[in-house]
């Protein structure tokens, strides 16, 4: 079952130092590499069953829990930045730039239908696998990982 991105800000944390601080965000941004390494097939109904296999696998190997992530990930960023200050805007701009000039349609399009997300097992909250979804997205744009 796919976990679907609500069109709002990242969960409830106030910031990512308050992210950071949960046993969630520790875990996730200690090893946050091999997360994105485990991450990213693509995961729609239907989809390739030795496909889900691997990615299964591979967050098994990490302790996490495989997700199925589904979000339309160029409206969301707008949305975002229709709501944030001008102090997160340029990185919001600049990963919004990535999807929408950087990433195929075709690709951006199976964002939507579902990918997997490997987040650690201490991640038991909506709001939780939001931020690390979101974090995931901006990771990969900014090739911060």
């Amino acid at each position: 079952q796919g976990q679907h991105i609500p069109d709002q800000a990242p969960g409830t944390f106030s910031s990512l130092n308050e992210f950071s601080t949960s046993a969630c965000g520790v875990d996730f941004l200690t090893t946050v590499g091999n997360w994105v390494l485990a991450s990213g097939v693509p995961s729609e109904r239907g989809g390739d069953p030795a496909l889900h296999a691997m990615a299964f696998n591979r967050c098994q190997d990490l302790l996490g829990r495989l997700s199925r992530v589904e979000l339309d990930v160029i409206s969301y960023l707008n949305k975002l930045l229709s709501e944030q200050g001008t102090d997160t805007a340029g990185s919001l701009t600049v990963t919004l730039d990535f999807y929408t000039t950087k990433v195929s349609p075709e690709q951006v399009e199976l964002l939507s239908s579902g990918m997997s997300l490997c987040i650690p097992s201490s991640c038991r909250t909506e709001r939780e696998v939001t931020f690390v979804a979101f974090l995931y997205f901006n990771c990969v744009a900014h090739s911060s990982c």
